[in-house]
């Protein structure tokens, strides 16, 4: 969860300079440079995809993980009565 907390700042940190760059100093195909900033960003989440596509591995123990599940012992009723929920 900290790696992922992490890239989300990283990533607001990141990507204004880089649309203004794109802004500024993109305009190929006679698109407007701000039409260029959402096929970058789009290219780049699809090739974050892919990676992560080639490179996830299912745990060794999911199987078992989902085998063990505990039904709740307390109904959602009983559950949604309670102040803090």
């Amino acid at each position: 969860m900290g790696i992922i907390n992490a890239g989300t700042a990283v990533g607001a940190v990141v990507a204004p300079p880089l649309i203004a760059i794109v802004l500024t100093q993109v305009n190929w195909f006679g698109l407007a440079p701000w039409r260029w900033v959402f096929f970058l960003t789009g290219a780049l989440g699809l090739l974050w995809t892919l990676w992560w596509w080639r490179c996830y591995f299912v745990p060794e123990n999911a199987n078992q993980l989902l085998e063990k599940q505990v039904e709740p012992k307390i109904s959602l009723a009983e559950l949604l009565r309670h102040r803090e929920t």
